[in-house]
């Protein structure tokens, strides 16, 4: 049994161990100890937590054993071994351990106190799911008592005299979000590993020690975790001598009302406070505490498009998929190595001077014109028709804006009007109104969407002034702002930009203030009390604003040089648009805190 490369290898193991510190998964033996009857013991580290360590001893006998959360193992032999082996003779192996789950058993079926059947029987994990399904199809489920008992009604299934345990089907399912302890593992430092099951995945698991020290821990997919004290501790140390407190971890999953497990994300502790039962997820909660406090001076990322019947007008980015659109084709690179390579996929599309040449972002998707038969085609960033069709001008070109949970391509006069489902491309009439029309002359940035909200900059057609106005999810809209202007929304603010007089709308009491900038401000994107916009063709730069409007400072300065011609957010990413220069992209990183 002794095979020359494998001792080596557990020799060199053996022998490297006392220089470098052991990687977890990697077993090695620590120490031999013989035992009175002659049996020997084989003390070992290393380990993968939850794998089975098979030893192989000289005589060919072979012990096992699970590994424990610390990832320490201990296999004592079968018989007495003789000579007493080194650890070069020994044959180490770590395999996974088989699932050996419980299996509950019906053990009785009975009439229910108010009629219908009741299905009972044990065998399960204290706290399981137990779910019982009839021969009729039936499907119930129970809690598993703390003996592994359990009981599941059926209130509307008459009960059958005739019906026996072994006729229905019963499967369990851990209880997750309540963990146990399972064993505590002394260390050779004197700390002790304490190893458990039952958490949720990715719960973020606090052990307290007898000292009151504590230690933390992930739990795996499978619920399981470990965590190991930060100083020493008795090493007789129990289960029920530690205190466990899992929380969901904040940078995944999600928690809903029945779980009542409390985050603690910037000094806030809530649970979920939705009346239906819907959860908050953690990413998007995360995502409204981060704050944006500067833009990097380098791009990440930078391009040259080249000539195609003249320059890129402007390029968009949603998801990993870039759209530069020119004046008779769009170029899409559906990723970063498509931009890099140069290999988009080109799609012909009518001219167009005004908005954004055919090309659309949302809050949902992004999508672009094809040319169809001499008519546009609308079709989403990945390449997915929809069904509309239709011809354009440049002085009416559409837009499209989110509307909720869809998405509306309008036109100034209402003359075409759809709402889009972003994921089913599904096409039903969207709002269309004859006392306002949106005098866009074919320019996107005269609607924008935030915090729930539509709106739209609109004249009234019976006294023909200008205001932004809020499109409601009835179809009717209101006048909210009472003078015209490109707008911006973002999750706290709408920005209406009217030269250089700025109208900040607070969403969430429906303020307002305003303000003067230098320059005025053209398209733009807003989150949280972050603002970035482009600034007009008469300057050079680009402004920002980092405390919701109430200072704004300008960026990317460069005397004399109007080739910003679009700029784009995605994720914590800006794009500027940029001609006759060496690049036509540039990507920098937003800087968050």
């Amino acid at each position: 049994m002794n095979i020359l490369g494998r001792n080596l290898l557990s020799l060199t193991v053996y022998h490297l161990r006392r220089a470098v510190q052991l990687v977890i998964g990697s077993p090695v033996i620590d120490e031999i100890v013989v035992n009175p009857d002659g049996s020997i013991t084989v003390v070992g580290s290393g380990g993968t937590p939850g794998d089975t360590i098979v030893v192989t001893f000289p005589d060919g006998t072979v012990g096992t054993v699970v590994v424990g959360n610390g990832g320490g193992w201990t296999v004592t032999s079968p018989g007495a071994v003789t000579p007493v082996p080194a650890a070069p003779d020994l044959i180490i192996d770590q395999v996974p351990t088989p699932d050996e789950p419980t299996v509950p058993e019906p053990g009785e079926i009975k009439p229910g106190d108010g009629g219908g059947t009741v299905v009972g029987g044990g065998g399960a994990n204290p706290g399981d799911d137990v779910e019982v399904t009839l021969p009729g199809g039936e499907t119930g489920s129970g809690e598993a008592g703390p003996g592994g008992d359990w009981e599941v009604e059926f209130p509307d299934v008459p009960h059958d005299p005739d019906l026996e345990p072994g006729d229905v089907g019963v499967v369990t399912n851990p209880k997750p979000g309540e963990p146990v302890v399972d064993d505590v593992t002394p260390n050779p430092d004197g700390s002790v590993t304490v190893g458990g099951s039952g958490a949720n995945p990715g719960d973020e698991v606090t052990v307290t020690f007898p000292d009151g020290s504590t230690g933390t821990g992930a739990a795996d997919d499978n619920g399981n975790w470990s965590v190991t004290s930060p100083g020493e501790q008795d090493p007789g140390i129990k289960p029920g001598d530690v205190i466990v407190d899992a929380k969901p971890d904040p940078m995944a999953g999600s928690v809903s009302a029945p779980d009542a497990i409390y985050a603690d994300i910037a000094g806030l502790e809530f649970v979920e406070v939705a009346d239906d039962g819907s959860y908050i997820a953690w990413e998007q909660l995360l995502e409204q505490l981060k704050k944006i406090v500067g833009v990097a001076t380098e791009p990440g990322t930078t391009a040259s498009l080249g000539y195609h019947g003249g320059f890129v007008k402007g390029i968009v980015k949603f998801g990993d998929a870039f759209l530069a659109t020119f004046d008779q084709k769009t170029l899409i690179f559906d990723d970063e190595q498509d931009l890099a390579s140069n290999t988009p996929r080109t799609v012909e599309k009518s001219y167009l001077h005004n908005g954004y040449c055919g090309v659309f972002k949302t809050l949902h998707t992004a999508y672009y014109l094809r040319l169809d038969d001499g008519r546009n085609r609308l079709v989403r960033f990945d390449g997915v028709d929809t069904n509309l069709i239709f011809d354009v001008i440049n002085d009416n070109v559409p837009d499209i804006v989110s509307f909720g949970e869809e998405d509306w391509l309008y036109n100034s006069d209402f003359t075409l009007s759809y709402l889009i489902n972003p994921v089913t491309l599904e096409v039903t009439a969207g709002p269309a109104f004859d006392d306002i029309r949106v005098n866009t002359g074919g320019y996107s940035g005269w609607s924008t969407s935030g915090a729930g909200r539509t709106f739209v900059t609109a004249t009234s057609t019976a006294t023909n002034y200008a205001g932004v106005y809020e499109i409601n999810n009835d179809g009717t809209h209101d006048l909210i702002i009472q003078s015209p202007g490109e707008i911006t929304a973002g999750d706290k603010y709408l920005y209406v930009k009217n030269g250089t007089a700025i109208t900040v709308f607070n969403l969430e009491d429906d303020s307002t203030k305003e303000t003067i900038v230098e320059s005025a401000l053209l398209e733009g994107y807003s989150k949280g009390d972050f603002a970035i916009f482009r600034n007009d063709s008469a300057s050079t730069s680009v402004t920002v604003t980092y405390d919701g409007g109430n200072t704004f400072a300008n960026i990317f300065v460069t005397e004399n040089d109007a080739s910003l011609m679009q700029i784009d957010i995605e994720d914590n990413k800006l794009i500027l648009t940029r001609n006759y220069k060496e690049f036509d992209l540039l990507e920098y990183q937003l800087i968050e805190e």
